[in-house]
């Protein structure tokens, strides 16, 4: 899965432009950790952890928040 992922990622950022690789690398790495701390939340791995499942709930909206603002930047060429 991840030679795939890495594989989709290439195609993804060719098409992006001149920021295309620095774009889209800091878009997948922040994918991927989203993705593995919902999976985390899933098999209740954070479970009765209230302060720190706070601390990456928030965490994971700052790395949504960083993907509207890199997406806007790259429509800014």
């Amino acid at each position: 899965m991840w030679f795939a992922a890495i594989g989709i990622y290439g195609q993804g950022a060719a098409t992006m432009g001149n920021l295309g690789p620095v774009i889209g690398w800091v878009m997948f790495m922040a994918l991927a950790l989203i993705v593995s701390n919902l999976w985390g939340l899933e098999t209740d791995e954070w479970k009765n952890l209230k302060k720190p499942k706070k601390y990456l709930l928030i965490g994971n909206i700052i790395l949504i928040i960083s993907w509207i603002i890199l997406g806007f930047a790259n429509t800014l060429q």
